[in-house]
């Protein structure tokens, strides 16, 4: 999957691909092990996915978080303004 098509996703879309991805790579190891797959480079794939989600879920947590600090602070500064015009 793309970054493009990605980011495009909701958080909770994020996690469940996140959830299956982790699934699909549990399983393919114990395929492999017991020598039921021989495409070994799926497995490579696979990480490279989970590794791709989790830097977009951080991301979008982080701009989150980042947004309602913005806002908090805002909401001070107004709060200071209206203190120091009250007195």
């Amino acid at each position: 999957m793309k970054i493009k098509e990605l980011r495009k996703k909701k958080i909770a879309d994020l996690h469940k691909l996140l959830k299956a991805s982790r699934e699909e790579l549990r399983s393919f190891r114990f395929s492999i092990s017991s020598e039921q797959e021989k495409n070994v480079r799926k497995m490579r794939e696979v990480k490279k996915t989970i590794a791709k989600v989790l830097t977009i879920l951080n991301t979008k947590q982080k701009s989150e978080k980042k947004e309602t600090g913005d806002q908090n602070l805002n909401n001070e500064i107004k709060q200071e303004d209206n203190k120091k015009s009250e007195e």
